[in-house]
């Protein structure tokens, strides 16, 4: 039986956890038999995300979007300059060096390259993230050795992936800061709420009670693995 995928969820920065949990709410709200058999839990989600609404209000046509885009802009160009970088040597006469090339270029092909740059915001984070890890000195010592402009490339690429996290965590309270609240305050109630909706979800799917709970969980899981 397919479960929610909270974990996923959880994992995912404030404003995409908003905008998914936004959406979540929608699809529940959208079955009688669920706003109807678990109203107390649902009503006690859609509170939640009414919060969370309130909270991006003063967020939409800021700067805020304006600076996060620019910072993905930013550290896609780091991304893209280490890729013709590490592309250009994998055509060296010198074999060490081309060797060299070719072991990094796999390590960044599985996460990709430009299809990399065009993932959700999100999933691009976790993708560089893992890159960058894998990249660490110690895993490529002989390469870095061979590519000296190399170890360049992938403090850039680090530079820019942390001004995006800082940039989109510290504008998204900012954003907030008149309400009593704030979406990280809010989010730990959303939390609680949807992991006591997915329980039942999930209970009320394995009885085959209704159609209505399978599919709801299915919907919220797309949502969570498009964000």
């Amino acid at each position: 039986m397919e479960k929610v995928k909270l974990s996923e969820l959880y994992n995912m920065d404030n404003g995409n956890f908003a905008n998914a949990v936004i959406e979540i709410d929608g699809v529940v709200s959208s079955y009688a038999p669920i706003t109807t058999t678990l109203k107390m839990k649902t009503d006690e989600l859609s509170a939640g995300v009414t919060k969370m609404q309130s909270a991006l209000v003063s967020d939409k046509g800021s700067q805020f979007t304006q600076q996060v885009y620019e910072a993905d802009r930013l550290r896609d160009l780091a991304h893209a300059g280490m890729s013709h970088y590490v592309i250009s040597y994998t055509k060296c006469s010198d074999a060490n060096k081309k060797a060299a090339a070719d072991t990094v270029l796999h390590i960044m092909k599985k996460f990709g390259l430009g299809s990399l740059r065009n993932a959700a915001m999100n999933k691009e984070t976790t993708y560089l993230d893992a890159l960058l890890e894998d990249l660490a000195a110690d895993k490529i010592a002989d390469e870095l050795i061979q590519l000296p402009e190399l170890s360049f490339w992938i403090g850039e690429l680090q530079s820019k992936v942390n001004s995006f996290k800082a940039i989109k965590a510290d504008k998204f309270e900012e954003s907030t800061s008149k309400l009593d609240y704030t979406p990280t305050s809010v989010r730990k109630e959303i939390q609680n709420s949807l992991s006591d909706l997915a329980s039942a979800l999930e209970g009320l799917a394995a009885a085959q009670v209704d159609p209505a709970y399978s599919e709801s969980i299915s919907k919220i899981n797309t949502i969570i693995l498009n964000k």
